[in-house]
């Protein structure tokens, strides 16, 4: 499988072209955010138009963001003792309104999804001035994502990873395992 970057007004038709071409769908799966399609090395190699430029994925870290598999996941215990010892950088990607309604992890950063891929490419200037502390580094060795039960954390690695940010977690549960566990904590 190959990703390939494409610019946004191509994203639909080659979209449109690969499902054509693959009977109903995509080769390897889905376009991904910020205009990446996933293609098979067939559709990247004879049929893409030639103005898309290859971006590469570290080995592995996409087939382990869709199987849910691999380091990439942090559990409970383990973003409790970061969070605890200030290790993490936390960023919660879901939507403004939800962290209001349903509460925040404490020491997380609020970016919405949609958010995600302009802000991993501000710079850290730009970073500090619209959220108020310093960006983290691409070797940043705990960049942990949460959302609210762990599909958009998921789709964050994959914008994170395709910014450069190798060693991107995320938290599976979401805030409903947090909130949970929490709580099963505060009552023993």
């Amino acid at each position: 499988m190959a990703l390939l970057r494409l610019p946004s007004r191509m994203v639909r038709s080659a979209t449109a072209f690969c499902r054509c071409l693959s009977g109903g769908r995509l080769p390897a799966g889905r376009t991904l955010p910020g205009g990446f399609l996933a293609c098979s090395p067939r559709i990247q190699g004879s049929f893409l138009p030639v103005t898309a430029r290859a971006q590469h994925i570290p080995a592995g870290v996409l087939s382990q963001v869709e199987q849910g598999t691999g380091e990439i996941e942090v559990p409970y215990k383990e973003l409790k003792r970061l969070i605890d010892q200030d290790e993490a950088f936390i960023i919660d990607v879901r939507e403004n309104w939800e962290l209001k309604e349903y509460g925040f992890i404490p020491g997380s950063l609020n970016i919405p999804l949609e958010n995600l891929e302009k802000a991993l490419s501000f710079s850290e200037r730009e970073f500090m001035a619209l959220y108020g502390i310093k960006p983290p580094g691409q070797n940043h060795n705990d960049i942990v994502f949460l959302c609210r039960a762990g599909r958009r954390s998921r789709t964050a690695i994959e914008i994170a990873t395709i910014r450069g940010y190798a060693r991107a977690r995320h938290y599976p549960g979401g805030w409903l395992d947090w909130d949970r566990q929490e709580q099963e904590n505060t009552l023993q």
